[in-house]
């Protein structure tokens, strides 16, 4: 009796291990069969570049024979505080994928990897401005995605608040000549910003009682009736600083430089 009892609890385990795979087998059969019905759109991920610029995608799958026609319509987003003159999306494309193409970019293609450079139409991005363009392929595959999707760009060519270039303006001890009181003001430029800066901008406020009695040969400066525009002649590097020291004065013993700014341009 106890010999047929371990007979009947042998012959229990081995039904339970060779169902074991079945269980397996079934759900991954359960698993491939909804991927291939399934059709939907998803959303890619957003990948920011260190010019707070973001590219996301959204995509739309469609079955033809046994491939997958892909259509991606893809938006940047510059989300910092300066314009950007010109953007670059790179992607690399599914294995096996077959008909690229692009459309309100110039796509390069080398292999799998592709880069989307900006038109001169959708180049230009004010501060919180977007821009779309799409993908077509076809992949052999249903649920392909685009792999090391990235995004750069490059700052517009014109003067704007650049992230890490900064000044500062001390105040020297005050002279007085005829009418004029002047102070020397030690201006320093600082480039903590991703890149080369190729030239400044400061411009402060500025009044019929001011007036320049020095200025070093290492900048320019204009002034009109509200202010004084000081720009630059050589570039600062990144991580670099710059320094000049002009005499600006007033007819006002309590004459301050007030609200200046400066911007920089790649």
């Amino acid at each position: 009796m106890f010999r047929s009892r371990r007979h009947k609890v042998v012959i229990r385990d081995i039904v339970m291990i060779l169902a074991i795979p079945l269980a397996l087998m079934s759900t991954g059969y359960a698993l491939f069969t909804q991927k291939l019905t399934v059709t939907a759109s998803t959303s890619g991920v957003t990948y920011t570049s260190s010019q707070n610029l973001s590219v996301r995608y959204s995509k739309t799958v469609t079955q033809s024979g046994g491939s997958w026609n892909y259509s991606l319509l893809f938006t940047v987003t510059n989300g910092g505080t300066s314009s950007i003159g010109s953007w670059q999306v790179g992607y690399d494309l599914p294995t096996g994928t077959t008909s690229h193409v692009c459309t309100n970019v110039t796509c390069a293609q080398a292999g799998m990897v592709v880069t989307a450079n900006s038109t001169v139409g959708n180049g230009t991005l004010a501060p919180g401005g977007q821009t779309t363009f799409t993908v077509t392929f076809t992949a052999p595959l249903q649920r392909s995605v685009l792999q090391n999707l990235k995004i750069s760009g490059l700052y517009a060519s014109t003067y704007q608040a650049i992230p890490g270039l900064t000044m500062t303006a001390t105040r020297g001890a005050r002279t007085k000549v005829a009418r004029n009181y002047y102070w020397p003001y030690t201006i320093v430029v600082t480039n903590n910003s991703a890149f080369n800066v190729g030239s400044w901008r400061i411009t402060a406020n500025w009044g019929s009682a001011n007036s320049v009695r020095t200025m070093p040969t290492t900048v320019n400066y204009t002034t009109t009736a509200s202010q004084i525009i000081i720009t630059s002649k050589t570039s600062v590097a990144k991580s670099g600083t710059f320094q000049f020291v002009p005499s600006l004065g007033s007819t006002s013993t309590s004459w301050v430089l007030t609200n200046y700014v400066i911007e920089g341009m790649p």
